[in-house]
């Protein structure tokens, strides 16, 4: 789904889509360098598709790193991603109250 090859299918369970949300914010930073404008094109018209706590949770998911300098990295890549605007619109608000609680 992330090369944009196969139809985006969300699964109906909500283990399976924990799994698939947790997949898919693996993929999204392996493979080949010159591919990740796809790979991260594809990651928010994905996320677009879930409800708004699984979204949020896929972008914590990608924005996680082991050090700090890669954590920064991966969340400025994705905060400037062309499709977070709209991906904010629709599930900020969400987003925003797990980073209150999480503070």
């Amino acid at each position: 789904m992330l090369r944009g090859e196969c139809p985006i299918t969300i699964p109906e369970r909500a283990d399976q889509r924990f799994a698939f949300c947790s997949s898919l914010a693996h993929h999204l930073w392996k493979g080949p360098e010159n591919r990740q404008q796809q790979r991260l094109d594809q990651f928010f018209k994905i996320s677009s598709q879930l409800t708004s706590d699984f979204a949020t949770l896929a972008l914590l998911d990608a924005m996680a790193a082991d050090s700090s300098r890669e954590r920064d990295q991966k969340t400025s890549t994705l905060f400037c991603h062309p499709a977070f605007e709209a991906w904010s619109q629709k599930h900020g608000q969400v987003f925003s109250q797990h980073m209150v609680e999480v503070a």
